[in-house]
C-alpha cells in the first residue's frame, strides 16, 4: 500500500502506523500526484493545502489517488473538491482505525484502476457509485462499517479480477457478478 502525505510528516505517521507492506512517500505538492500510474491513497493534510489552486489541483487527481483528509482542513478541501473518501477525525480513537481506513482507501484505489480498465462499463460505474454512497453513510467512529467496507472492497476486487483472468469478455457480467457477491455476502461480525 502506497500513502502520499506531506514533507515532513512521513516518519510520524509511520510510527503511528507501525505497519508493514506500508510505503510512505512525502510530497511537497499535489500536482505530483496526477503522474502517478498506480493506486495509491493521499493522507492530506494542512501542509498540503498551502497553494490557492487547492481545490482544482483535488479535483483533478487521477480517480485511482484516493483521499483520506488528516485533519478537519483537510475534510473541509477535500470535501469541496468531492474527493474525500474517509476522514481521520471521524474515526475511532487509535492507529488501528486509521490503519484500516487507509487499507480501504488503498483497495478502493485498486477498485477505481480496475475501473477504468473496464471504462464502458455502466455496471462497474453503478457499482463504484454504490461504494461510495456506503462511505458517504458511514456513521462516525463505526468500525463495524469500515470492516463491512473493507470487506465488500475486496469481493469486488476479485470478483472483477476472477472474471478478467478467467473469462474474460464483459465488464458488465463482471459487475453484476462482484454486485451479487457484494449483497449476498454475510454481514462483517463486529470489530
Amino acid at each position: 500500500m502506497r500513502i502520499y502525505t506531506a514533507a515532513g510528516e512521513a516518519a510520524d505517521l509511520q510510527e503511528m502506523l507501525g505497519a508493514d507492506g506500508i510505503e510512505l512517500c512525502e510530497i511537497s505538492d499535489l500536482d505530483e500526484l496526477h503522474a502517478v500510474p498506480d493506486p495509491a491513497v493521499l493522507f492530506l493534510s494542512r501542509g498540503l493545502l498551502g497553494g490557492g489552486g487547492t481545490h482544482e489541483s483535488l479535483g483533478s487527481l487521477p480517480p485511482h489517488i484516493v483521499v483520506v483528509a488528516a485533519d478537519d482542513g483537510a475534510r473541509s478541501a477535500a470535501g469541496q473538491a468531492d474527493r474525500l473518501f474517509l476522514a481521520a477525525p471521524d474515526l475511532a480513537p487509535g492507529d488501528a482505525p486509521l490503519l484500516r481506513a487507509l487499507r480501504s482507501a488503498s483497495r478502493h484505489a485498486e477498485v477505481e484502476a480496475e475501473r477504468v480498465g473496464l471504462e464502458g462499463s455502466a455496471d462497474i460505474a453503478q457499482l463504484c457509485r454504490r461504494i461510495e454512497e456506503r462511505v458517504h453513510d458511514l456513521p462516525p467512529n463505526s468500525a463495524k462499517g469500515l470492516a463491512q467496507l473493507d470487506a465488500d472492497l475486496v469481493r469486488i476486487l476479485e470478483t472483477v479480477r476472477r472474471h478478467r483472468e478467467t473469462k474474460g469478455g464483459s465488464a458488465d457480467r463482471a459487475a453484476n457478478e462482484a454486485a451479487n457477491d457484494m449483497d449476498g455476502a454475510p454481514a462483517t461480525p463486529s470489530a
